[in-house]
């Protein structure tokens, strides 16, 4: 994993989660705004969560992943959209 992708998503995770979006061909723009909005931030990042890792843990661990260390769930899910 490049350092710049951690770099990003720990000084300005909705640029990082947009890039994100773009690497699975969706709209950056939207998953930027999204993040900005806590309560769109928590139920889109689950959803895009599950359909990137198919992880069928528990919808509170999810939360609690994404509303509390954010850049290292965007780093993870980077990750894995780049293995493929």
């Amino acid at each position: 994993m490049p350092p710049g992708v951690a770099l990003t998503a720990w000084c300005c995770p909705c640029v990082a989660l947009g890039n994100l979006a773009a690497l699975r061909g969706e709209s950056c723009f939207k998953w930027a705004i999204f993040f900005m909005l806590p309560p769109l931030n928590c139920i889109c990042h689950y959803k895009l969560r599950r359909e990137i890792s198919g992880a069928t843990g528990g919808c509170f661990k999810d939360a609690m992943v994404v509303s509390c260390c954010p850049c290292a769930a965007i780093v993870q899910e980077t990750k894995s959209v780049r293995r493929g």
